[in-house]
């Protein structure tokens, strides 16, 4: 059975779990995948964003085992998808009025840019370091025990 991009847009996990678990037969395997860190979509309705540690209670609670769960995605990607969404702000709001605010929002515009293309091209990578907690999304197949 698949679950993918869904989980972030239930609001009661447990009953969604419950849910999955009617539908999963025994020995049966379950792959989901659901985004960590990525804009808010779909509104009103995107709720939560799981950790690996989300996915691991709520898996062993409702009788699955992990069989294979990675974070897909990198900190460049993280920050290039960031990056990419806020270059949209610019096209939903109005020009700001006045030779200051529109200075400043070219200068944010440049800066998101060249973010952007930083990424694209892994720029950051050798730079920083503790970058794995920054990842775009969960990649999980369980099997129901």
């Amino acid at each position: 059975m698949f679950c993918t991009e869904l989980l972030e847009h239930v609001a009661d996990w447990k009953a969604a779990w419950g849910n999955l678990t009617k539908l999963v037969a025994q020995g049966g395997e379950l792959f989901i995948t659901s985004p960590f860190v990525f804009p808010r979509h779909e509104e009103p309705h995107d709720y939560f964003r799981g950790t690996p540690a989300a996915f691991g209670h709520f898996a062993a609670a409702h009788g699955f085992e992990i069989v294979f769960q990675k974070p897909a995605g990198d900190f460049n990607e993280v920050l290039g998808t960031v990056a990419g969404y806020a270059l949209k702000c610019f096209d939903y709001e109005p020009a700001s009025s006045g030779l200051v605010a529109r200075l400043r929002q070219r200068i944010q515009r440049w800066g998101l840019m060249v973010i952007a293309k930083l990424c694209r091209a892994g720029g950051f990578r050798p730079a920083l370091g503790h970058t794995r907690a920054f990842y775009l999304s969960n990649i999980l197949l369980l099997r129901k025990v």
